[in-house]
């Protein structure tokens, strides 16, 4: 009885297997619950790449703006490009002139210096005040002391060539010469040796008004005349030599 009861139970647990596994298989088998119509979809398609996604006007007019309505600007390349300076000449200075040269246009022989000398100042004299008639004459060591007021052996040692004009009548005191010297040391020996041996008061009776004496280069200029045509004879030195040295004014007629 046992035995027929426990088969039947058995019996019973495989039938009720049975019947469960059918029905699941026929609930697999059942279509799914088709979706609303107003569901929206799990996944949202992607947009294709090759259409550009729509810019806000706004943003595109901030972010990237509008380079052809734009002044161009300028790049620092294309800024002229400096120019170097020149370089500033150095100034070479003019040698000093040789003293030994003479200044202008002292050249020729010493005769014809002296005539250009006279003439030049003649031409701006007029009246009483023109220049006496006069010899002009060469000097030599023999009458040097007379003429210049310079001894022999000054004369030898320091001039090359002398020559002097004085007044053709006696009651004119009135001398210049022109004293060539070996170079312009000797001129300037020349000058101060004439300077304090040279008679002012020689013509006796009569008087320049001043005696001077003025160096240019190797030259040295004696005049011993009245007070305007001593004025107009220096003045007709410096405008020949170009450059004189200072005047000497050692007479003066009180």
């Amino acid at each position: 009885m046992k035995k027929t009861l426990t088969l039947s139970l058995a019996l019973i647990l495989v039938l009720t297997l049975t019947l469960t596994g059918c029905g699941k298989d026929k609930d697999s088998n059942d279509p799914e619950p088709t979706s609303s119509p107003s569901a929206s979809p799990a996944v949202s398609p992607s947009p294709s790449p090759d259409v550009p996604e729509p810019t806000d006007p706004d943003e595109s007019a901030t972010e990237s703006p509008d380079l052809s309505e734009s002044p161009t600007a300028t790049p620092e390349t294309s800024a002229k490009p400096s120019q170097t300076p020149s370089p500033t000449p150095t100034a070479t200075p003019s040698p000093t002139p040789k003293p030994t040269e003479p200044a202008g246009n002292l050249s020729g022989s010493t005769s014809s210096i002296l005539e250009s000398i006279l003439s030049k100042a003649a031409s701006t004299l007029s009246g009483d005040d023109e220049l006496p008639r006069s010899f002009t004459d060469p000097v030599s060591a023999s009458n040097a002391k007379d003429t210049l007021g310079l001894t022999a052996s000054q004369f030898t040692d320091n001039v090359a060539d002398a020559y002097v004009s004085t007044a053709a009548i006696g009651s004119f005191a009135h001398q210049v010469a022109l004293i060539k010297c070996n170079d312009a040391a000797a001129a300037q020996v020349v000058k101060s040796a004439v300077a304090s041996g040279f008679d002012s008061g020689k013509w006796i009776c009569v008087f320049p008004e001043q005696s001077f004496v003025v160096d240019s280069g190797s030259y040295v200029l004696l005049v011993a005349t009245t007070n305007v045509r001593a004025d107009k004879l220096r003045a007709a030195f410096s405008s020949i030599a170009g450059t004189t040295g200072n005047v000497n004014t050692f007479y003066k007629h009180q």
